[in-house]
């Protein structure tokens, strides 16, 4: 059976801040970062060609993630966000506000219809996205593996 996925990203994202200094004042090195203006490769292939176009990041941004946690309740991948984040929110918030940067949680979900990750936000955890005034992102995935061949299916008689 395929696994149950959890991706945890935070992000502190705005038009120029320095990133390094935030890191500092946090205490933490990013799993992502990148500048306003940073060139995004965009590899497209028309006609066996590949052309390569030009993208610019339109904002500054600071990312921690904990990709591919394996559980079905999210709540235990926001407990390893906030046990690593919750000694450092004043230093946050004042970036925050000092820099006007904007925070975000992003949460991705990947999981077998059967067995699909729970969604449960505890009290300490919307206190935590309450102080940083941030947006939450959920994206959903349900993974469906196509039957094995080599087995005969109820179906068949």
């Amino acid at each position: 059976m395929i696994q149950q996925n959890i991706k945890i990203t935070i992000s502190f994202y705005g038009e120029v801040f320095d990133i390094n200094y935030f890191s500092q004042k946090v205490g933490i090195d990013p799993t992502n970062c990148w500048l306003k203006g940073d060139v995004i490769q965009k590899i497209t292939k028309k006609a066996k060609a590949i052309n390569t176009l030009a993208i610019y990041r339109k904002e500054t941004c600071w990312e921690y993630s904990i990709s591919h946690y394996e559980s079905i309740f999210v709540e235990d991948a926001l407990d390893k966000i906030l046990n690593l984040f919750k000694d450092k929110i004043s230093n946050i918030l004042f970036f925050l506000q000092e820099e006007k940067i904007n925070a975000k949680i992003d949460i991705v979900l990947m999981g077998h219809p059967d067995n699909f990750p729970a969604i449960y936000f505890p009290i300490n955890f919307l206190k935590f996205v309450t102080l940083l005034n941030a947006d939450i992102d959920i994206d959903t995935y349900i993974v469906i593996c196509p039957h094995n061949s080599s087995k005969s299916s109820d179906l068949d008689g």
